[in-house]
């Protein structure tokens, strides 16, 4: 695993830029790591975080740049099964795309 700085597009519909202020490395991270979760390569791993919007993507409603934000490990499409039963975390779209190595 290595860090390094990579350059992103602006923000497409939907999508937010955060400048990241602190982030945590789990476990799940790990598993991409050992192999054990298989993940095409490259990746960015990191999932848990902070930061300020820097930038939004058309579309965006809920936060605006300048705002604080805390990053889930997991986003929700908020109308599969789980999601519209309030169990967000187990979203089926967001961890079919995650799998893969996409954004849902």
């Amino acid at each position: 695993m290595t860090v390094e700085e990579v350059e992103l597009a602006a923000p497409g519909p939907g999508e937010v830029e955060v400048r990241i202020s602190a982030a945590g490395v789990c476990h799940s991270d790990w598993n991409v790591v050992t192999g054990a979760t298989t993940n095409p390569f490259p990746t960015v791993l990191g999932h848990e975080g902070a930061g300020v919007v820097v930038a939004v993507g058309e579309d965006v409603e809920t936060v605006a740049e300048g705002d604080h934000v805390v990053l889930s490990w997991l986003p929700a499409c908020g109308r599969c099964f789980y999601c519209s039963r309030g169990r967000q975390a187990l979203c089926d779209l967001a961890m079919a795309d995650m799998f893969r190595g996409t954004l849902p």
